[in-house]
């Protein structure tokens, strides 16, 4: 874990300025999906879609938003995003990732020197992820959808798993943190299928 949140990796971020456009996320599921569907994010709930099945004028808002390392460094698209009115302006490409292909082949050479490119993935940062005013996110999941919401103090008891890292600047380290005062995390409310509870003392 400490890895997460060094100087190298901020500084990474920084080098290729991305430090306000993506984050760290673990790579999870919680339900799976058949091959006709993609799981898309609307506002604060994320459900399965069946792309094909949807109306032509509903597909240029559909925007990959995580990305997960293959055995080869490649990134694959795992959720998307979809927002009503896109920027006509941008590309149609459903993949079309918000960094350049040089920082993910740098962070997944990185992450191979810790074993950590099957754990560890990207997800496009929203406005509200870096905005120190706005609360930590805590995800849970009921059946086939999942949804996003605000961490409350009621919800610091409940059994949770840190999902995701923004890093919006090096040295010294000023924000975003959360209202506890620790860097803004993204919190998953269900174990990650596929593997363990983090080492406290891994990398």
């Amino acid at each position: 874990m400490i890895w997460l949140t060094s100087f190298e990796n901020r500084t990474l971020f920084l080098k290729y300025d991305v430090h306000q456009k993506v984050a760290i996320c673990v790579v999870h599921r919680h339900f799976d999906l058949a091959e006709n569907e993609k799981l898309v994010q609307f506002n604060s709930v994320i459900a399965p879609w069946c792309v094909d099945d949807s109306p032509d004028y509903l597909i240029p808002g559909i925007r990959a938003k995580n990305w997960a390392f293959l055995n080869d460094g490649a990134l694959f698209p795992y959720e998307f995003r979809f927002t009503p009115h896109p920027d006509p302006t941008a590309s149609t490409h459903e993949n079309e990732m918000p960094f350049p292909l040089s920082f993910s082949n740098e962070l997944y050479d990185t992450m191979v020197t810790y074993g950590l490119q099957d754990v560890y993935g990207l997800v496009a940062v929203e406005p509200d992820d870096v905005d120190p005013t706005t609360p930590t996110k805590l995800e849970f999941t009921a059946g086939r959808t999942s949804v996003l919401v605000p961490m409350t103090p009621e919800m610091e008891s409940m059994a949770r798993v840190e999902a995701a890292w923004v890093f919006p600047c090096a040295t010294p380290f000023t924000g975003p943190f959360g209202p506890d005062g620790l860097i803004k995390t993204r919190f998953c409310a269900l174990a990650c299928r596929g593997h363990s509870d983090p080492d406290p003392g891994g990398p």
